[in-house]
């Protein structure tokens, strides 16, 4: 713990800002060596990524701290934070269906294997659309719940 504040205190190794969507972020990225002492046979490089969230006059909103391993020693804080940065991209399509259509962050099933095989229902209608290029999710899904046979075509 005491190496990771030793790191944050000095000046990071890549700094990267945006705006948009009514925020401002940045992305803070440090980056150092590791030794065996961690307990991560593979790891040969640690990095801390910092994501500061302002709105657009500057007033803080959120702070997000990423502690990140990996065994490709010569990577860069810039590299670290692009392959972080295009992985959370990645996660963020992913769920957005899953977020704005389903809203499975607001589902209250937890026991058993509701949620599991929720999840999997949700999996196989989001492959069924990717498969026939259906990319207006929320409207198909919709159309579906009005008339239910509108799912057949999908399926065979």
């Amino acid at each position: 713990v005491a190496a990771g504040r030793e790191l944050i205190a000095a000046p990071p190794g890549h700094v990267t800002q945006e705006r948009g969507h009514g925020r401002i972020n940045r992305w803070s990225t440090w980056v150092t060596g590791t030794d065996a002492g961690i307990g991560l046979p593979y790891a040969a490089r640690l990095a801390v990524i910092r994501r500061d969230v302002a709105d657009l006059a500057g007033q803080p909103l959120s702070k997000q701290v990423v502690i990140v391993a990996t065994s490709r020693a010569t990577l860069s804080a810039a590299e670290i934070c692009g392959h972080a940065r295009r992985h959370w991209g990645i996660e963020n399509l992913e769920h957005r269906a899953r977020d704005t259509v389903w809203r499975e962050d607001d589902q209250q099933a937890y026991l058993g294997n509701g949620p599991r095989a929720m999840a999997a229902l949700r999996n196989l209608a989001l492959g069924l659309f990717s498969i026939h290029g259906i990319t207006q999710i929320k409207q198909t899904v919709q159309a579906i719940g009005r008339r239910p046979m509108r799912a057949a075509p999908l399926i065979t």
